[in-house]
């Protein structure tokens, strides 16, 4: 399974006997022609947030979630749910966004003033450690960016905005993690 997914899914190209792509916007993605003739019919695309994954306990041994858990109301519920789909031993495939100490302070502020109201939840890379381990998974793999070198690629970006971000603290770099359930 897949959470936030978009309109195909990283899921659509896997090999599984039952594959699911859950996204609040399902329902659009699925009225537009473009979209729908890059989707795999045997992917099952279900309509609904991270906090409203209805399906039984421990029904999927793979839960893909791809740059999402920033992005959610409640970040806490999410991996709840996904703790509880998942077998004993299953997979998270887990991504996100993180930022330095400094970073994370002004990104928060941000989320708070509505001035970036789509990421309400920031990591540093302790604390996303931390939140993995407090909702009982174990990382057997974690790699992430160079920060330093994100922000010099930021700086130099054609990008005003990508700029801005290099030179104030506010580059992002992608963190990665393999974790098992606990």
């Amino acid at each position: 399974m897949e959470v936030g997914s978009g309109p195909v899914g990283i899921v659509s190209f896997l090999d599984g006997k039952r594959r699911v792509a859950v996204d609040p916007l399902c329902d659009y993605y699925s009225t537009e022609s473009s979209l729908i003739a890059h989707r795999d019919p045997g992917v099952t695309y279900v309509n609904a947030s991270g906090e409203e994954l209805a399906f039984d306990a421990e029904s999927f041994d793979l839960v893909i979630l791809d740059n999402v858990i920033d992005h959610v109301r409640n970040h806490h519920r999410v991996m709840s749910r996904i703790h509880d789909l998942l077998m004993p031993k299953g997979i998270l495939y887990f991504t996100v966004n993180l930022h330095p100490l400094w970073g994370s302070l002004i990104h928060r502020l941000l989320a708070v003033t509505a001035v970036d109201p789509g990421h309400p939840h920031t990591f540093t890379l302790e604390q996303v450690r931390k939140f993995l381990t407090e909702h009982n998974f174990e990382s057997c793999h974690e790699e992430w960016e160079d920060y330093k070198e994100r922000c010099e690629c930021d700086r130099r970006s054609g990008s005003l905005k990508a700029r801005i971000k290099g030179w104030t603290g506010l580059s992002a770099f992608l963190y990665t993690s393999v974790a098992l359930r606990k």
